[in-house]
Protein backbone atom coordinates (compact mmCIF):
# COMPACT_ATOMS: atom_id res chain seq x y z
CA UNK A 1 0.00 0.00 0.00
CA UNK A 2 1.89 3.42 -0.93
CA UNK A 3 2.55 6.41 1.56
CA UNK A 4 -0.58 8.17 0.01
CA UNK A 5 -3.53 5.12 -0.04
CA UNK A 6 -2.33 4.50 3.52
CA UNK A 7 -3.03 8.53 4.68
CA UNK A 8 -6.12 8.64 3.00
CA UNK A 9 -6.89 5.12 4.75
CA UNK A 10 -5.98 6.40 7.86
CA UNK A 11 -8.24 9.76 7.75
CA UNK A 12 -11.07 7.01 7.39
CA UNK A 13 -10.49 5.22 10.14
CA UNK A 14 -10.22 8.73 11.88
CA UNK A 15 -13.26 9.59 10.76
CA UNK A 16 -14.91 6.48 12.09
CA UNK A 17 -13.43 5.83 15.33
CA UNK A 18 -13.50 8.54 17.94
CA UNK A 19 -10.04 9.64 19.43
CA UNK A 20 -11.07 8.10 22.78
CA UNK A 21 -10.34 4.73 21.00
CA UNK A 22 -6.82 4.86 22.11
CA UNK A 23 -7.27 5.12 25.45
CA UNK A 24 -5.42 2.04 26.82
CA UNK A 25 -5.56 0.15 30.37
CA UNK A 26 -2.70 -1.83 31.85
CA UNK A 27 -1.31 -3.06 35.23
CA UNK A 28 -4.58 -3.89 36.63
CA UNK A 29 -4.98 -4.75 40.34
CA UNK A 30 -7.32 -4.80 43.20
CA UNK A 31 -7.11 -4.22 47.16
CA UNK A 32 -9.86 -5.25 49.28
CA UNK A 33 -10.88 -7.81 52.15
CA UNK A 34 -14.12 -9.36 53.11
CA UNK A 35 -16.14 -5.82 53.53
CA UNK A 36 -15.85 -2.48 52.06
CA UNK A 37 -12.55 -0.73 50.40
CA UNK A 38 -12.57 1.86 48.82
CA UNK A 39 -9.40 3.85 47.10
CA UNK A 40 -9.87 7.73 48.12
CA UNK A 41 -6.18 8.98 46.74
CA UNK A 42 -2.97 7.94 45.04
CA UNK A 43 0.34 9.88 44.99
CA UNK A 44 3.73 8.75 43.56
CA UNK A 45 6.54 7.51 45.88
CA UNK A 46 10.09 8.40 45.77
CA UNK A 47 11.29 4.72 44.67
CA UNK A 48 8.82 4.81 41.96
CA UNK A 49 6.38 2.86 43.39
CA UNK A 50 2.80 4.55 44.64
CA UNK A 51 0.70 5.15 47.94
CA UNK A 52 -2.76 4.28 48.16
CA UNK A 53 -4.84 5.48 51.02
CA UNK A 54 -8.17 3.74 51.04
CA UNK A 55 -11.22 3.36 53.37
CA UNK A 56 -11.37 0.03 54.75
CA UNK A 57 -13.91 -1.75 56.98
CA UNK A 58 -12.42 -5.17 56.38
CA UNK A 59 -10.74 -7.06 58.48
CA UNK A 60 -7.87 -9.26 58.10
CA UNK A 61 -9.07 -10.69 54.61
CA UNK A 62 -8.48 -11.21 51.30
CA UNK A 63 -5.17 -9.22 50.36
CA UNK A 64 -5.70 -6.97 53.20
CA UNK A 65 -2.97 -7.55 55.41
CA UNK A 66 -4.12 -5.56 58.70
CA UNK A 67 -6.16 -5.93 60.84
CA UNK A 68 -9.73 -3.72 61.31
CA UNK A 69 -9.76 -0.98 64.46
CA UNK A 70 -13.22 -0.30 64.53
CA UNK A 71 -15.70 0.73 61.48
CA UNK A 72 -13.85 2.22 58.53
CA UNK A 73 -10.21 2.75 59.16
CA UNK A 74 -7.77 4.12 56.81
CA UNK A 75 -5.77 1.87 54.86
CA UNK A 76 -2.78 3.14 53.49
CA UNK A 77 -0.69 0.27 50.63
CA UNK A 78 2.49 1.05 49.29
CA UNK A 79 2.70 -0.60 46.43
CA UNK A 80 5.69 -1.51 43.33
CA UNK A 81 5.41 0.27 40.02
CA UNK A 82 3.47 -2.42 39.01
CA UNK A 83 0.84 -2.29 41.97
CA UNK A 84 1.93 -4.70 43.65
CA UNK A 85 1.85 -4.84 47.72
CA UNK A 86 5.43 -4.13 49.84
CA UNK A 87 3.64 -3.13 53.06
CA UNK A 88 0.14 -1.74 54.48
CA UNK A 89 -0.73 -0.12 57.78
CA UNK A 90 -4.12 0.91 59.50
CA UNK A 91 -5.32 3.56 61.55
CA UNK A 92 -8.63 3.84 63.45
CA UNK A 93 -10.15 3.93 66.67
CA UNK A 94 -13.36 1.89 67.62
CA UNK A 95 -15.51 4.30 65.54
CA UNK A 96 -15.63 5.56 62.21
CA UNK A 97 -12.85 6.95 60.10
CA UNK A 98 -13.78 8.81 56.74
CA UNK A 99 -11.04 9.19 54.43
CA UNK A 100 -10.57 11.71 52.28
CA UNK A 101 -7.06 13.49 51.25
CA UNK A 102 -2.87 12.11 51.16
CA UNK A 103 -0.24 14.71 51.14
CA UNK A 104 3.52 14.32 50.56
CA UNK A 105 5.76 16.97 51.38
CA UNK A 106 9.55 17.53 50.37
CA UNK A 107 10.88 15.01 52.52
CA UNK A 108 8.38 12.34 51.54
CA UNK A 109 6.51 12.72 54.51
CA UNK A 110 2.67 11.05 54.57
CA UNK A 111 -0.50 13.52 56.09
CA UNK A 112 -3.19 11.10 55.75
CA UNK A 113 -6.35 13.40 56.08
CA UNK A 114 -9.79 12.54 57.15
CA UNK A 115 -12.35 12.60 59.77
CA UNK A 116 -13.26 10.78 62.70
CA UNK A 117 -16.07 10.04 64.82
CA UNK A 118 -13.89 7.68 67.57
CA UNK A 119 -12.27 8.72 70.90
CA UNK A 120 -9.08 7.61 71.90
CA UNK A 121 -9.37 4.40 70.95
CA UNK A 122 -7.18 1.78 68.65
CA UNK A 123 -4.24 3.24 67.31
CA UNK A 124 -6.00 6.87 67.61
CA UNK A 125 -4.02 8.66 70.40
CA UNK A 126 -5.78 12.18 70.44
CA UNK A 127 -9.74 12.65 71.30
CA UNK A 128 -12.52 14.25 69.28
CA UNK A 129 -13.38 17.56 69.78
CA UNK A 130 -17.31 16.87 69.08
CA UNK A 131 -19.11 14.79 66.96
CA UNK A 132 -16.67 14.42 64.05
CA UNK A 133 -13.37 16.17 64.05
CA UNK A 134 -10.57 16.66 60.96
CA UNK A 135 -7.63 13.83 61.98
CA UNK A 136 -4.69 13.84 60.36
CA UNK A 137 -1.68 11.76 60.61
CA UNK A 138 1.47 12.46 59.59
CA UNK A 139 3.97 9.48 58.92
CA UNK A 140 7.47 8.74 57.67
CA UNK A 141 7.99 7.46 54.15
CA UNK A 142 7.93 3.79 55.72
CA UNK A 143 4.30 4.65 57.37
CA UNK A 144 5.75 5.28 60.71
CA UNK A 145 3.42 7.55 62.56
CA UNK A 146 5.47 11.11 63.83
CA UNK A 147 2.09 12.85 64.72
CA UNK A 148 -1.33 13.08 64.50
CA UNK A 149 -3.98 15.62 65.84
CA UNK A 150 -7.65 16.28 65.64
CA UNK A 151 -8.71 19.45 64.67
CA UNK A 152 -12.59 20.47 65.56
CA UNK A 153 -15.30 22.38 67.73
CA UNK A 154 -18.25 20.98 69.68
CA UNK A 155 -20.38 20.04 66.64
CA UNK A 156 -19.89 18.25 63.14
CA UNK A 157 -16.60 19.62 61.77
CA UNK A 158 -15.70 17.20 58.35
CA UNK A 159 -12.86 17.51 56.18
CA UNK A 160 -12.81 17.44 52.23
CA UNK A 161 -9.34 18.89 50.74
CA UNK A 162 -6.04 19.67 51.71
CA UNK A 163 -2.87 21.30 50.61
CA UNK A 164 1.02 21.90 51.58
CA UNK A 165 2.48 24.81 50.50
CA UNK A 166 5.54 26.51 51.99
CA UNK A 167 5.74 24.47 54.66
CA UNK A 168 2.38 24.96 56.06
CA UNK A 169 -0.92 23.20 56.14
CA UNK A 170 -3.70 24.42 54.86
CA UNK A 171 -6.55 22.07 55.87
CA UNK A 172 -10.69 22.74 54.39
CA UNK A 173 -13.73 21.52 55.08
CA UNK A 174 -17.39 22.18 56.40
CA UNK A 175 -18.23 23.07 59.78
CA UNK A 176 -21.26 24.03 61.92
CA UNK A 177 -19.47 24.07 65.44
CA UNK A 178 -19.40 27.86 67.20
CA UNK A 179 -16.29 29.11 68.70
CA UNK A 180 -15.33 25.93 70.84
CA UNK A 181 -12.19 23.23 70.53
CA UNK A 182 -9.73 25.10 68.30
CA UNK A 183 -12.22 26.47 66.54
CA UNK A 184 -12.54 30.49 66.49
CA UNK A 185 -15.27 31.89 64.49
CA UNK A 186 -18.63 31.30 64.83
CA UNK A 187 -21.46 29.29 63.21
CA UNK A 188 -22.93 31.42 60.87
CA UNK A 189 -25.52 28.90 59.71
CA UNK A 190 -25.84 25.27 58.92
CA UNK A 191 -22.95 24.97 57.60
CA UNK A 192 -19.61 27.17 56.90
CA UNK A 193 -16.73 26.50 54.91
CA UNK A 194 -13.61 26.45 57.72
CA UNK A 195 -10.57 26.97 56.58
CA UNK A 196 -7.29 25.76 59.09
CA UNK A 197 -3.56 26.65 58.18
CA UNK A 198 -0.83 24.60 60.22
CA UNK A 199 2.82 24.18 60.24
CA UNK A 200 4.05 20.73 59.37
CA UNK A 201 4.05 20.21 63.25
CA UNK A 202 0.26 20.02 63.08
CA UNK A 203 -0.12 23.57 65.25
CA UNK A 204 -2.97 25.99 64.04
CA UNK A 205 -1.14 28.99 62.86
CA UNK A 206 -4.97 30.34 61.90
CA UNK A 207 -8.44 29.29 61.34
CA UNK A 208 -11.14 31.21 59.26
CA UNK A 209 -14.83 30.49 58.86
CA UNK A 210 -16.56 31.29 55.80
CA UNK A 211 -20.63 31.40 55.30
CA UNK A 212 -24.30 32.05 54.92
CA UNK A 213 -27.68 31.76 57.23
CA UNK A 214 -27.87 28.52 55.28
CA UNK A 215 -25.50 24.89 54.23
CA UNK A 216 -22.51 26.05 53.04
CA UNK A 217 -20.19 23.33 52.10
CA UNK A 218 -16.86 23.15 51.40
CA UNK A 219 -14.84 20.57 49.12
CA UNK A 220 -11.96 21.55 46.92
CA UNK A 221 -8.89 24.00 46.96
CA UNK A 222 -6.54 24.83 44.78
CA UNK A 223 -3.59 27.78 44.46
CA UNK A 224 -2.72 30.48 41.93
CA UNK A 225 0.76 30.74 40.21
CA UNK A 226 1.85 33.59 42.54
CA UNK A 227 1.44 31.74 45.28
CA UNK A 228 -0.38 34.35 47.20
CA UNK A 229 -4.24 33.11 46.83
CA UNK A 230 -6.42 30.06 47.75
CA UNK A 231 -9.51 29.41 45.82
CA UNK A 232 -11.91 27.35 47.67
CA UNK A 233 -14.63 25.75 45.75
CA UNK A 234 -18.15 24.03 47.28
CA UNK A 235 -21.85 24.43 46.98
CA UNK A 236 -24.12 26.56 48.96
CA UNK A 237 -28.06 26.98 49.48
CA UNK A 238 -27.55 30.67 51.43
CA UNK A 239 -28.97 33.86 49.48
CA UNK A 240 -26.80 37.66 50.74
CA UNK A 241 -25.52 36.82 54.19
CA UNK A 242 -22.41 37.34 56.01
CA UNK A 243 -19.57 36.08 53.69
CA UNK A 244 -21.90 35.52 50.65
CA UNK A 245 -22.87 38.77 48.79
CA UNK A 246 -24.43 37.44 45.97
CA UNK A 247 -27.75 34.97 46.05
CA UNK A 248 -28.31 31.45 45.26
CA UNK A 249 -29.79 31.04 41.68
CA UNK A 250 -31.77 27.90 42.33
CA UNK A 251 -31.51 25.07 45.29
CA UNK A 252 -27.77 24.84 45.28
CA UNK A 253 -25.22 26.34 43.39
CA UNK A 254 -21.73 26.69 43.13
CA UNK A 255 -19.73 28.83 45.60
CA UNK A 256 -16.08 29.97 45.39
CA UNK A 257 -14.00 31.83 47.41
CA UNK A 258 -10.47 33.88 46.85
CA UNK A 259 -8.81 33.81 50.53
CA UNK A 260 -5.32 35.26 51.57
CA UNK A 261 -2.82 32.52 51.91
CA UNK A 262 -1.42 34.22 54.60
CA UNK A 263 -3.99 35.87 56.75
CA UNK A 264 -6.95 33.97 55.27
CA UNK A 265 -8.29 37.11 54.56
CA UNK A 266 -11.69 37.07 52.14
CA UNK A 267 -10.44 38.82 48.52
CA UNK A 268 -13.34 38.20 46.86
CA UNK A 269 -16.37 35.29 46.27
CA UNK A 270 -19.17 34.46 43.40
CA UNK A 271 -21.70 32.29 43.07
CA UNK A 272 -22.36 30.41 39.85
CA UNK A 273 -25.61 27.96 39.02
CA UNK A 274 -28.91 27.87 37.93
CA UNK A 275 -32.80 27.69 38.54
CA UNK A 276 -31.86 23.67 39.45
CA UNK A 277 -29.62 21.89 41.54
CA UNK A 278 -25.54 22.74 40.92
CA UNK A 279 -23.67 20.08 43.05
CA UNK A 280 -21.97 17.16 43.14
CA UNK A 281 -22.69 14.22 45.16
CA UNK A 282 -18.83 12.62 45.14
CA UNK A 283 -17.51 15.99 45.43
CA UNK A 284 -16.78 18.96 43.42
CA UNK A 285 -13.11 19.76 41.87
CA UNK A 286 -11.17 22.48 41.00
CA UNK A 287 -7.87 22.77 38.89
CA UNK A 288 -5.69 26.10 38.25
CA UNK A 289 -4.13 26.33 34.92
CA UNK A 290 -3.07 29.06 33.15
CA UNK A 291 -4.11 31.65 35.14
CA UNK A 292 -7.91 30.33 34.60
CA UNK A 293 -9.85 28.05 37.66
CA UNK A 294 -11.69 25.09 36.09
CA UNK A 295 -14.80 23.94 38.56
CA UNK A 296 -15.75 20.82 38.11
CA UNK A 297 -19.28 19.58 39.45
CA UNK A 298 -22.42 18.00 38.37
CA UNK A 299 -25.71 20.12 37.51
CA UNK A 300 -29.96 19.11 36.98
CA UNK A 301 -30.62 22.55 35.30
CA UNK A 302 -31.90 23.80 32.14
CA UNK A 303 -30.55 27.12 31.11
CA UNK A 304 -31.08 29.58 33.31
CA UNK A 305 -28.63 32.07 35.62
CA UNK A 306 -24.90 31.29 34.46
CA UNK A 307 -26.02 28.06 33.07
CA UNK A 308 -25.98 28.41 29.33
CA UNK A 309 -27.27 24.85 27.80
CA UNK A 310 -30.00 22.89 29.27
CA UNK A 311 -29.56 19.52 30.79
CA UNK A 312 -29.06 16.03 28.95
CA UNK A 313 -30.56 13.79 31.43
CA UNK A 314 -30.51 13.16 34.72
CA UNK A 315 -26.91 15.30 36.17
CA UNK A 316 -24.46 15.98 33.77
CA UNK A 317 -21.11 16.79 34.10
CA UNK A 318 -20.82 21.16 34.42
CA UNK A 319 -17.47 22.22 34.10
CA UNK A 320 -17.35 26.40 34.66
CA UNK A 321 -13.95 28.45 33.47
CA UNK A 322 -13.12 31.44 35.37
CA UNK A 323 -10.38 33.97 35.82
CA UNK A 324 -8.67 35.02 38.93
CA UNK A 325 -10.72 37.36 39.54
CA UNK A 326 -13.63 34.95 39.81
CA UNK A 327 -15.12 36.61 36.63
CA UNK A 328 -17.53 33.80 34.45
CA UNK A 329 -15.64 32.68 31.08
CA UNK A 330 -17.74 29.79 29.58
CA UNK A 331 -19.20 26.85 30.80
CA UNK A 332 -19.61 23.24 29.28
CA UNK A 333 -22.66 21.02 30.13
CA UNK A 334 -21.41 16.89 29.34
CA UNK A 335 -23.45 14.32 29.80
CA UNK A 336 -25.71 11.32 28.17
CA UNK A 337 -29.31 10.52 29.10
CA UNK A 338 -28.61 8.68 32.14
CA UNK A 339 -27.24 10.36 35.15
CA UNK A 340 -23.57 11.76 35.35
CA UNK A 341 -21.54 12.39 38.44
CA UNK A 342 -18.27 14.30 37.75
CA UNK A 343 -15.57 13.16 40.35
CA UNK A 344 -12.25 14.57 39.15
CA UNK A 345 -10.31 16.43 36.41
CA UNK A 346 -6.25 17.04 35.82
CA UNK A 347 -4.61 18.70 32.63
CA UNK A 348 -1.62 18.18 30.52
CA UNK A 349 -0.65 21.05 28.68
CA UNK A 350 -3.91 22.71 26.91
CA UNK A 351 -5.86 19.45 27.48
CA UNK A 352 -7.93 18.71 30.53
CA UNK A 353 -9.35 15.04 31.39
CA UNK A 354 -12.63 14.68 33.42
CA UNK A 355 -13.34 11.55 34.99
CA UNK A 356 -17.45 10.57 36.85
CA UNK A 357 -19.63 7.84 36.97
CA UNK A 358 -22.20 7.38 34.18
CA UNK A 359 -25.00 5.07 33.80
CA UNK A 360 -26.05 6.65 30.64
CA UNK A 361 -25.79 4.84 27.06
CA UNK A 362 -24.55 6.94 24.01
CA UNK A 363 -26.45 9.93 23.38
CA UNK A 364 -25.53 13.55 23.47
CA UNK A 365 -21.87 13.84 24.48
CA UNK A 366 -21.54 10.14 25.54
CA UNK A 367 -20.25 7.72 22.58
CA UNK A 368 -20.60 4.63 23.87
CA UNK A 369 -22.88 2.44 25.86
CA UNK A 370 -22.41 1.19 29.16
CA UNK A 371 -21.74 -2.27 30.39
CA UNK A 372 -25.25 -3.77 31.64
CA UNK A 373 -26.79 -0.96 33.31
CA UNK A 374 -24.80 -0.17 35.85
CA UNK A 375 -22.63 2.66 36.53
CA UNK A 376 -19.09 3.23 34.96
CA UNK A 377 -16.44 5.18 34.88
CA UNK A 378 -16.90 7.79 32.03
CA UNK A 379 -13.95 10.05 30.86
CA UNK A 380 -14.30 12.81 28.75
CA UNK A 381 -11.46 14.89 27.12
CA UNK A 382 -11.81 18.74 26.57
CA UNK A 383 -9.28 21.39 25.54
CA UNK A 384 -9.34 25.15 27.03
CA UNK A 385 -12.15 26.30 24.76
CA UNK A 386 -14.28 23.45 26.48
CA UNK A 387 -14.24 21.62 23.19
CA UNK A 388 -14.81 18.35 23.77
CA UNK A 389 -11.85 16.41 21.72
CA UNK A 390 -12.69 12.46 22.97
CA UNK A 391 -14.66 10.23 25.36
CA UNK A 392 -14.47 6.45 26.97
CA UNK A 393 -16.47 4.37 28.91
CA UNK A 394 -14.40 1.92 31.14
CA UNK A 395 -16.10 -0.63 33.56
CA UNK A 396 -17.10 -3.60 34.33
CA UNK A 397 -20.36 -5.32 34.27
CA UNK A 398 -21.18 -4.16 38.10
CA UNK A 399 -21.28 -0.58 39.62
CA UNK A 400 -18.06 1.23 39.50
CA UNK A 401 -17.72 3.61 42.22
CA UNK A 402 -15.74 7.01 42.54
CA UNK A 403 -13.03 7.45 40.17
CA UNK A 404 -9.95 9.69 41.46
CA UNK A 405 -6.90 10.87 39.03
CA UNK A 406 -3.38 10.99 39.39
CA UNK A 407 -0.76 11.75 36.66
CA UNK A 408 2.93 10.87 36.06
CA UNK A 409 5.26 10.09 33.61
CA UNK A 410 3.80 6.62 33.14
CA UNK A 411 0.56 7.53 32.43
CA UNK A 412 -2.58 8.50 34.75
CA UNK A 413 -2.83 6.15 37.62
CA UNK A 414 -6.93 5.67 38.17
CA UNK A 415 -8.02 4.74 41.55
CA UNK A 416 -11.49 3.54 41.58
CA UNK A 417 -13.76 1.23 43.91
CA UNK A 418 -15.73 -1.39 42.09
CA UNK A 419 -18.59 -3.23 43.68
CA UNK A 420 -18.83 -7.15 43.95
CA UNK A 421 -17.51 -8.09 40.47
CA UNK A 422 -15.74 -10.56 37.92
CA UNK A 423 -14.19 -10.18 35.09
CA UNK A 424 -16.16 -8.69 32.26
CA UNK A 425 -15.89 -5.47 30.13
CA UNK A 426 -12.35 -3.97 30.69
CA UNK A 427 -12.18 -5.08 34.55
CA UNK A 428 -9.71 -8.19 34.75
CA UNK A 429 -8.44 -9.03 38.43
CA UNK A 430 -10.30 -10.78 41.37
CA UNK A 431 -12.55 -9.69 44.00
CA UNK A 432 -12.53 -10.08 47.57
CA UNK A 433 -15.78 -8.33 48.99
CA UNK A 434 -18.57 -5.93 48.40
CA UNK A 435 -16.61 -3.35 47.52
CA UNK A 436 -12.59 -3.45 46.53
CA UNK A 437 -10.34 -0.96 45.96
CA UNK A 438 -9.76 -0.79 41.78
CA UNK A 439 -6.43 0.74 40.36
CA UNK A 440 -5.29 0.93 37.29
CA UNK A 441 -3.18 2.58 34.55
CA UNK A 442 -4.48 4.98 31.91
CA UNK A 443 -2.37 5.32 28.66
CA UNK A 444 -2.94 7.14 25.11
CA UNK A 445 -5.09 9.78 26.90
CA UNK A 446 -3.04 13.01 25.66
CA UNK A 447 -2.62 11.82 22.43
CA UNK A 448 -4.74 11.38 19.83
CA UNK A 449 -4.66 8.43 16.98
CA UNK A 450 -4.01 11.04 14.46
CA UNK A 451 -0.95 12.23 16.38
CA UNK A 452 0.44 8.73 17.30
CA UNK A 453 2.77 8.38 14.52
CA UNK A 454 5.05 12.25 14.66
CA UNK A 455 7.91 10.34 15.71
CA UNK A 456 10.28 9.89 13.51
CA UNK A 457 12.93 8.52 15.91
CA UNK A 458 10.42 5.40 16.21
CA UNK A 459 10.58 3.21 12.75
CA UNK A 460 7.87 0.65 12.30
CA UNK A 461 8.10 -1.30 9.28
CA UNK A 462 6.52 -2.52 7.10
CA UNK A 463 3.07 -0.98 7.63
CA UNK A 464 0.45 -1.99 6.67
CA UNK A 465 2.08 -5.26 7.13
CA UNK A 466 0.85 -8.95 7.20
CA UNK A 467 3.19 -11.55 8.47
CA UNK A 468 6.23 -9.54 10.86
CA UNK A 469 6.31 -6.09 11.54
CA UNK A 470 10.29 -4.97 12.80
CA UNK A 471 10.18 -1.74 15.70
CA UNK A 472 13.64 0.11 15.40
CA UNK A 473 14.78 2.86 17.48
CA UNK A 474 17.28 5.20 16.92
CA UNK A 475 18.69 6.09 20.09
CA UNK A 476 17.79 3.75 22.78
CA UNK A 477 16.93 0.29 23.30
CA UNK A 478 13.61 -1.43 23.64
CA UNK A 479 12.06 -2.45 26.92
CA UNK A 480 8.84 -3.62 26.59
CA UNK A 481 6.25 -3.56 23.46
CA UNK A 482 2.54 -3.68 23.81
CA UNK A 483 -0.03 -3.95 21.06
CA UNK A 484 -3.45 -2.78 21.58
CA UNK A 485 -6.62 -3.37 19.43
CA UNK A 486 -8.55 0.15 19.14
CA UNK A 487 -10.67 -0.55 22.07
CA UNK A 488 -7.99 -0.41 24.08
CA UNK A 489 -7.29 -3.78 24.76
CA UNK A 490 -3.81 -5.00 24.81
CA UNK A 491 -3.40 -8.72 22.93
CA UNK A 492 0.50 -8.59 23.61
CA UNK A 493 3.30 -7.61 25.65
CA UNK A 494 6.66 -8.54 24.60
CA UNK A 495 10.12 -7.66 25.97
CA UNK A 496 13.16 -6.82 24.10
CA UNK A 497 16.65 -5.33 24.73
CA UNK A 498 17.37 -4.70 20.97
CA UNK A 499 15.27 -4.58 18.00
CA UNK A 500 12.14 -6.60 17.76
CA UNK A 501 10.37 -7.90 14.99
CA UNK A 502 6.76 -8.98 16.13
CA UNK A 503 4.41 -12.18 14.15
CA UNK A 504 1.20 -10.47 13.07
CA UNK A 505 0.21 -13.26 10.58
CA UNK A 506 -2.83 -14.51 12.57
CA UNK A 507 -4.26 -10.83 13.51
CA UNK A 508 -7.55 -10.35 12.23
CA UNK A 509 -7.12 -7.20 9.08
CA UNK A 510 -7.37 -3.60 10.88
CA UNK A 511 -6.04 -0.88 12.98
CA UNK A 512 -3.90 -1.92 15.94
CA UNK A 513 -1.94 0.45 18.18
CA UNK A 514 1.68 -0.41 19.35
CA UNK A 515 2.91 1.16 22.43
CA UNK A 516 6.88 1.13 22.77
CA UNK A 517 8.17 1.50 26.32
CA UNK A 518 12.13 2.26 26.52
CA UNK A 519 14.29 4.25 28.02
CA UNK A 520 13.55 7.60 26.48
CA UNK A 521 10.44 8.05 26.91
CA UNK A 522 6.61 6.04 25.75
CA UNK A 523 6.13 5.83 22.23
CA UNK A 524 2.67 4.86 20.30
CA UNK A 525 2.33 3.70 16.79
CA UNK A 526 -0.73 3.06 14.35
CA UNK A 527 -0.19 -0.32 12.84
CA UNK A 528 -2.11 -1.87 10.22
CA UNK A 529 -2.42 -5.09 9.17
CA UNK A 530 -3.88 -6.18 6.12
Amino acid sequence: MSQKVLLVFLNTVFSLTVVSQSFQISDQMVYGGDSYDGIENVVRALDGGYYMFCNSGSGQTGNKTVSNWGGGDYWLIKTDSLFQNEWQISFGSEADELVTKMLIDSNSNLYLCGSSYGGISGNKTVDTYGETDFWIIKTDPLGNEIWQKSYGGTENDTFRDGLIVDNKLFLIGGSNSGESGIKTGFNRGNTDYWLICADTAGNVVWDKTYGGTELDAAYRMSIDNSGDYLYVFGVSTSNISYEKTEDCYGSTDYWILKVSIETGDLIGDVTIGSEGHDICWMGPNILFLEDYLYLLGSSYGDATGLKTENSRGMNDYWLVKLNTNLDFIWDKTIGGNGQDDASSLLANQNKILIAGQSDSDAGFEKTEDNYFNYKDIWFVLIDTSGNILSDKTIGSDMPDMRTNLYKDDSGIIVGSSIFDSYVSGDFDADVYGDYDAWIFRLTGVWTSLSELNNDDKVTIYPNPAHSFVNIKLEDSKISIVNLYKVSGKCILSQESTGPLSIDVSTLASGVYIIKILHERNIDRKILIVN
